[in-house]
């Protein structure tokens, strides 16, 4: 009887070991944000809603420390659109959990060192309810934030928009 609990616990052992820790949130880590100061060149492609052809054109991203380590301030410009653009800040709170309003619901370092941030959170889009799904893809040279639209009660994710940059 002792053999057989000894087994049955050591098994269960080795199986919780190789989940992560149960209860453990995803939360973006110190340092992930700043990787991002610096200058940025790229596109945005996103879809169009009178068509619902994908539209691509061209953007800038400056990207400055805020005021904390949680905090950096963007400012983004479209050379072929003058008047467009703007500025924003994103910051982390919660322990990392939030990113501006946003749940945090992954964060994975990739192979190659690109660190993946998922968050989701719900809102309209086309005047519809959705979830709104973004993955940012936060590298040395790379950085991408892709937006993806689940209107409710559908269970297909649309592309909304993409943008994808280049360290200058």
């Amino acid at each position: 009887m002792k053999t057989r609990f000894s087994t049955t616990f050591t098994i269960a052992v080795i199986i919780f070991s190789s989940f992560p820790l149960l209860g453990q949130k995803a939360a973006i880590q110190a340092g992930d944000l700043s990787r991002l100061i610096g200058d940025w060149q790229g596109s945005l492609t996103y879809l169009n809603y009178q068509d619902n052809q994908y539209v691509t054109i061209r953007t800038n991203l400056q990207i400055v420390a805020g005021e904390n380590e949680n905090e950096i301030k963007v400012t983004n410009s479209y050379p072929d659109e003058p008047n467009a653009g703007g500025s924003y800040r994103l910051w982390t709170k919660k322990n990392g959990t939030r990113l501006n309003k946003e749940l945090v619901t992954a964060r994975e370092a990739l192979e190659d060192g690109t660190i993946e941030i998922v968050t989701t959170y719900r809102g309209r889009d086309d005047n519809k309810r959705a979830t709104i799904r973004i993955t940012y893809r936060i590298g040395e040279n790379n950085y991408s934030s892709r937006k993806d639209v689940q209107y409710k009660g559908e269970t297909e994710w649309i592309k909304r928009n993409e943008f994808s940059y280049e360290r200058s």
